[in-house]
């Protein structure tokens, strides 16, 4: 476990291994982001709604409000996460803007585990800098969900969800290009890329890359397979061209990311 405190957040990076934890709660408002493996989170008898668990897989973000009765259950290959903690005096500086967030949800969005995945690399490699980039990264974090939660009010078009749908289907493939998409959703490609980026936040083509880096990154991690098929079935060029991609976004290589 790794933890630091910067401008009225608590980062907190742990792995938790594959068995019950207990119920508890948190003494203020936190946001857990789902970095490896999964787990189940349970709440107790505060509300009907509340009894159903949270199925949390990598790049899941979880918003609890402070005294959140809760217990988790990591699945087999246990969990790790990258936790943000509010003091009051940060809470109340945003108290307006933060408000509509100050309530049990879960969200996803590639760029959210890319935050995650950069503070954990503050966390274990920090320097002088270290506390002014965890404190910009932990704002850069409340300011997409604060936007995601004011778009969240206009429902995204049918054709949109379905692009979306479509691209998570065929990201793997190299041939998978914006026009294709448009014309299946029968918009032109300069509205498609507009509306995409306007909903969830980047570019098709970032958002493409991103779920090929996670996928590969998720499957160097946990898995002996070889980097050569994994690289093909992501849908690199090669094992360099992947070896390239998760250095540059995770700061390791194949063979570092693989020892752990």
């Amino acid at each position: 476990m790794r933890r630091a405190s910067a401008g009225g957040f608590t980062l907190t990076e742990a792995y938790s291994p594959p068995r019950r934890i207990p119920a508890h709660a948190h003494a203020s408002f936190s946001i857990t982001i789902v970095l490896g493996g999964a787990f189940e989170e349970r709440y107790g008898t505060i509300s009907v709604a509340r009894r159903i668990p949270l199925e949390c897989a990598p790049g899941s973000v979880l918003l609890r409000p402070a005294g959140e009765v809760h217990e988790n259950h990591p699945g087999r290959e246990g969990a790790r996460t990258l936790s943000v903690e509010f003091a009051p005096a940060r809470l109340e500086m945003g108290a307006k803007r933060l408000a509509p967030l100050i309530s049990l949800g879960l969200r996803r969005e590639p760029a959210l585990l890319d935050i995650g995945r950069a503070m954990s690399r503050e966390l274990r490699h920090s320097d002088a800098a270290t506390p002014f980039a965890l404190e910009s990264l932990a704002l850069e974090l409340v300011a997409r969900l604060v936007r995601m939660q004011a778009a969240g009010g206009a429902k995204a078009p049918r054709w949109l969800v379905d692009a979306r749908d479509s691209i998570h289907s065929s990201f793997r493939d190299p041939a998978l290009r914006v026009a294709e998409l448009a014309g299946a959703a029968g918009v032109h490609p300069v509205y498609f890329a507009r509306a995409f980026r306007e909903r969830y936040g980047v570019s098709p083509g970032e958002y493409v890359r991103r779920l090929r880096a996670e996928t590969a990154y998720e499957r160097v991690r946990s898995s002996g397979e070889p980097l050569a098929a994994i690289s093909q079935d992501c849908g690199y060029a090669d094992q360099s061209h992947m070896s390239r991609i998760l250095r540059r976004r995770f700061g390791a290589s194949p063979g570092k990311l693989r020892r752990g």
